[in-house]
């Protein structure tokens, strides 16, 4: 989480939280995301803030990245995802997302 000040281009109005997802298990398809879920949850109630709430999603699975959407627009916080290119892999493990430029 980002404390107010470090927010001053978005006016310093806004809940700032990066969550990321990472996958070691190339049989981990992604699409339970209800442990990073847990932890955001978590967050959200120790910071308890009135301010809207974004939330920065980092993935190696598109299955993460669009459960993750879902669930943090059900939260009521803003999703934010970078686009993405599948063609840039450099390693199954990594998955589709790695080695982004």
């Amino acid at each position: 989480v980002l404390p107010e000040d470090d927010n001053v281009e978005m006016g310093g109005n806004v809940t700032s939280i990066a969550i990321h997802s990472r996958h070691s298990d190339l049989h981990n398809n992604g699409s339970d995301v209800s442990v990073e879920m847990n932890c955001l949850k978590r967050i959200l109630e120790e910071t308890s803030t009135e301010l809207p709430c974004h939330v920065y999603i980092m993935s190696d699975r598109p299955r993460s990245v669009s459960g993750m959407i879902r669930a943090v627009d059900e939260l009521g916080c803003t999703p934010i995802v970078s686009l993405h290119k599948r063609d840039l892999s450099f390693r199954k493990e990594h998955g589709p997302y790695a080695m982004r430029q």
